[in-house]
């Protein structure tokens, strides 16, 4: 599904053919120019690579997919870890293999892109592992700040940070222990939050002594 996605990213070519009317793809908000050989023009993955496939065209590499850029890039991860550097795009490491794949990519690229993955993938295991405590306490700041994953990094670790969130709403479940009626007529409920004890007032519904439905704090 991300590769389908990544496919629509436009990149670069050098047409080999000559067409006389633009092109409006289906379903895209995008208007592919009459080509002419030798004239670069921007277009679609999947178009430039059904047009190349047939001999229509030649790629302009992306920059971001040359050795120089990735080496920068690398270097920089390094420099930056245990964060995470921002990508050139957020499908880079699907469209990257797009390109390898068709072994447009020299050596020196393919590489380091594997070095930058590995890397990458070193720190997120790392942070994963730091996200819980040794009592099994989500840390909610460190799993809500997931700056400059890309699309392919986030699916990975999705079922782990929904379980992560599950756990945490489970930790900090208010557990009711006292119930009163108060002076304006509404039952008042005494309730522990992470340890502290907190007031809130309404009619509330408990299944297994769990709130499904949430209280106003008293005062409000």
């Amino acid at each position: 599904m991300i590769q389908f996605y990544a496919e629509k990213e436009m990149v670069m070519v050098i047409p080999r053919i000559k067409t006389f009317e633009k092109i409006c793809l289906i379903n895209a908000d995008v208007t592919i120019p009459p080509l002419t050989p030798s004239s670069p023009v921007s277009m679609p993955i999947w178009v430039a690579f059904a047009l190349h496939k047939n001999g229509g065209c030649d790629f302009i590499i992306p920059e971001w997919l040359e050795p120089e850029y990735l080496f920068e890039l690398k270097k920089r991860s390094v420099e930056l870890s245990p964060n995470l550097v921002e990508l050139p795009n957020e499908y880079f490491f699907d469209i990257a293999y797009i390109f390898l794949k068709h072994d447009l990519l020299n050596e020196a690229s393919r590489g380091l892109i594997a070095d930058l993955h590995e890397l990458r993938n070193n720190i997120i295991i790392n942070n994963i592992v730091e996200l819980f405590s040794t009592s099994g306490e989500v840390k909610l700041d460190k799993m809500l700040n997931l700056v400059n994953y890309s699309k392919c990094e986030y699916e990975k670790i999705r079922p782990i940070m929904e379980n992560g969130y599950k756990l945490l709403l489970h930790h900090r479940m208010p557990t009711i222990f006292e119930e009163n009626e108060g002076d304006d007529g509404e039952p008042h409920h005494s309730v522990v939050v992470d340890g502290n004890v907190e007031t809130y007032k309404g009619a509330i519904y408990t299944k297994n002594n769990k709130p499904l439905k949430r209280l106003r704090r008293f005062g409000q």
